[in-house]
């Protein structure tokens, strides 16, 4: 098939997939255009990869994370001469401008996601089957990835995208509050009510000033450890959920939650935040704690505002759970080159962009490969220490994959974000705010 064809298809692809056309109907129109293998790599990859201007949609970040990033796309230039790589930063709802791109016509080729979307953006027509690629290339090393690190691209267990960076949630403290309260920082030993009194003797007003324990997101990823943690579920399945449950145990740590914030009065309510982001609260040392992803909370520490470290979040009445998310890349259907764009995936994922982002100490969470991780990563001069990376880097092994769902961008902040914040930022009882949220997602998850 030639590539004035293929074009045509990927267009043609794009079409009916942004506008649901019927299945019957669909494949008739690809089968006359000759498409029947547009979605399909080539059956080897090349040895030389022929010339290619490959268009890449690059995940947010910091100017910092943006320079690496920028880095990254020049050292596989110089790696391969024959390809360029323009990164692209979309400004706005990142998927919208995305599909309004493919949409468009406008080449895209390899692009950013994350385990939340996965479920979504194959039928969006904005990632395809990896499998094919995967199974051919002999150099493609699966098992120096950390394999929650794979599974979470998964979707219908079919790899769909490539990690990069990958986090999960961790307690940012404060030592010099610990110190200045006569504590002991927080170790691996603690659990919800060790938590909850060393929390409650960190609060306090000085000088006209609230200083508070702890401050957290009110998303689903940051609240699912925590809920996990105490035996509670949200969905009906870990991986592939067909219905939200919110059982009795996730509204019993969602309660947990909001007593923290208008009970006890260890976290800053939003008026008591005053339009200062988490982080700012953190850095100007109004917080002991934050409960954030290591993503998040590391380049904090990197400015070193005082003396302060990270460890796990404390262990609730199931033990300590934890959920992983991830920085991904992904390749089109619509892409003209699918050879180069799997090499730049590859560059992008297993040792390219660690070689750039190691070397100027760019902290982005933890690699997904675990040479990395285990060696390169724990060197940076960079707090936090060696010996807490090293505790990050060992608690991989543990954390979960998030739940995948097709519907997952019409759940996530439509529905499970909303009424989150509605219990957390409005006070609204968790209960049955909980339960309006089960309600809200089943009708459309079901529907």
């Amino acid at each position: 098939m030639n590539w004035r064809v293929g074009a045509r298809c990927g267009m043609a692809t794009r079409r009916l997939l942004l506008g649901g056309a019927a299945a019957a109907g669909g494949a008739a129109m690809l089968a006359a255009l000759g498409c029947e293998r547009v979605t399909q790599p080539a059956a080897r990859g090349p040895t030389t990869l022929p010339p290619a201007s490959l268009v890449w949609i690059k995940g947010t970040g910091a100017d910092r994370i943006q320079q690496g990033y920028d880095k990254t796309a020049e050292a596989f230039a110089q790696l391969h001469p024959s390809v360029k790589v323009e990164p692209i930063l979309p400004s706005g709802d990142f998927f919208e401008k995305v599909r309004i791109m493919l949409a468009g016509g406008s080449p895209v080729d390899v692009v950013w996601t994350s385990p939340v979307w996965i479920g979504a953006l194959p039928k969006q027509g904005i990632v395809r089957d990896l499998s094919a690629f995967v199974s051919r290339d002999k150099t493609f090393d699966k098992s120096d990835f950390f394999p929650a690190a794979l599974q979470s691209f998964e979707w219908d267990n079919k790899p769909h995208a490539m990690p990069c960076f990958l986090y999960y949630f961790c307690l940012f403290y404060n030592r010099d509050s610990f110190k200045a309260a006569g504590l002991k920082p927080p170790d691996t030993t603690w659990t919800w009510s060790t938590f909850l009194e060393t929390a409650t003797r960190l609060s306090s007003q000085r000088g006209g000033e609230e200083r508070f324990g702890l401050v957290h997101s009110n998303d689903l990823n940051n609240l699912l450890p925590w809920i996990r943690s105490h035996g509670g579920k949200v969905f009906d399945h870990p991986q592939y959920p067909k219905r939200t449950l919110m059982d009795a145990k996730a509204i019993e740590a969602l309660q947990f939650m909001y007593d923290l914030r208008f009970k006890h009065r260890v976290v800053p309510t939003r008026e008591q935040l005053g339009g200062l982001s988490l982080a700012r609260m953190f850095a100007a040392g109004r917080v002991a704690m934050w409960a954030a992803a290591v993503i998040t909370g590391t380049p904090v520490l990197e400015q070193q505002p005082f003396d302060a470290d990270v460890t796990y979040l404390p262990k609730g009445a199931a033990g300590r759970k934890n959920v992983m998310s991830l920085t991904g890349h992904g390749i089109t259907p619509s892409t003209k080159y699918p050879d180069q764009s799997w090499e730049f995936l590859k560059f992008i994922s297993a040792k390219g962009i660690y070689d750039v982002f190691t070397r100027d100490e760019i902290d982005f969470g933890l690699p997904a490969v675990k040479s990395v991780a285990g060696k390169d990563y724990l060197e940076y001069k960079t707090p936090p220490s060696k010996a807490s990376r090293k505790l990050l880097v060992d608690g991989i092994a543990s954390v979960d994959v998030l739940p995948k769902h097709e519907k997952m961008l019409d759940l996530y902040s439509p529905i499970f974000t909303k009424h989150l914040n509605e219990i957390f930022l409005n006070g609204g009882p968790p209960k049955a705010t909980a339960e309006q949220l089960r309600d809200a997602a089943n009708a459309v998850m079901v529907g």
